[in-house]
């Protein structure tokens, strides 16, 4: 069923390093919701890389369209398959977003930074942080379990990873108590095939009370 209702649940997604698929989770999400549940979703990026951009330049030949603009403020910066992307809207735009209508914001933070803890990140409905159980990632994972902890583990996480071996993902998620999401791997996460349905939509129901109505 779809999410009914006028208030946007909002999915923040972190990363315990670069490269471990933050962008790559977040499109696939906002397709599934969009293509799958028929909800209303939008991306934004406000991780330091800057992402977003590079990928409405690579669709600059019209594979993507713009969107109706009402104002340079209020309008996304591009559309693909029916996903508003915002590129870089800072945390005083963020409201304008949410007064926008869509069911779903889905907010791309990049690298967690434990020292400085985005705080619109602590405010997101669900809060997944994708890791890797590659062996030579690993050390970024677990020191950022170690290191929440301490510094900014209010609220629930979600924990994700789309690579790595077996035995380690079972250590990590028996010595923090937690569950690693097995990521559904696609190299393009604008195509989704009803293998990935069901993964995404565990990772989004499990959090009681939130994502139930999908």
């Amino acid at each position: 069923m779809r999410k009914t209702g006028i208030c946007s649940i909002t999915i923040g997604i972190t990363g315990t390093d670069e490269h471990v698929g933050v962008t790559h989770l977040s499109i696939m999400l906002a397709n599934y919701l969009v293509s799958k549940e028929r909800c209303r979703a939008a991306v934004v990026d406000m991780s330091l890389s800057n992402s977003f951009a590079v990928l409405q330049e690579i669709y600059q030949d019209g594979l993507y369209q713009e969107p109706d603009k009402k104002t340079d403020r209020d309008c996304a910066d591009f559309q693909m398959h029916k996903v508003d992307y915002y590129s870089q809207r800072r945390q005083k735009n963020i409201a304008n977003i949410f007064q926008m209508g869509y069911e779903y914001i889905i907010i791309d933070f990049g690298k967690l930074s434990l020292h400085n803890c985005h705080s619109e990140l602590l405010r997101c409905h669900v809060r997944i942080l994708v890791g890797s159980c590659c062996e030579w990632q690993q050390q970024a994972f677990l020191q950022v379990l170690e290191e929440k902890q301490q510094l900014c583990d209010a609220g629930s996480w979600k924990y994700a990873a789309f690579l790595g071996i077996q035995e380690i993902r079972s250590r990590i998620e028996k010595k923090y108590h937690i569950q690693i999401h097995k990521i559904p791997f696609e190299e393009d996460p604008f195509q989704l095939h009803r293998k990935h349905f069901e993964p995404l939509k565990i990772m989004l129901q499990e959090e009681s009370g939130v994502c139930n109505r999908i």
